[in-house]
């Protein structure tokens, strides 16, 4: 399993987690907006963004994941470029 697959399905997971909605849901629709199609609110960030640092043992910044990222495939990239400019 290479890099980016590892940090999907840890994303995924997460994001399972925190918006309290089955994998299966997340996995249907990898192009949804975490805004608009999952209905995620900005207090749901905050756990996403850290459980994602704790678990990649990374530093995000979160200003630049809100504006940069809104559906899993981004956040899989945005994760991605901060693993390998570490």
């Amino acid at each position: 399993m290479n890099l980016r697959e590892q940090i999907f399905d840890v994303f995924v997971d997460v994001i399972s987690n925190v918006l309290k909605k089955p994998k299966e849901e997340i996995l249907s629709n990898l192009d949804a907006k975490f805004k608009d199609d999952f209905k995620m609110t900005s207090l749901q960030y905050f756990p996403l963004i850290s459980q994602m640092e704790e678990k990649f043992d990374i530093e995000m910044d979160y200003s630049a994941f809100l504006r940069n990222v809104r559906t899993v495939n981004e956040g899989v990239d945005f994760m991605l470029a901060i693993i390998n400019g570490k």
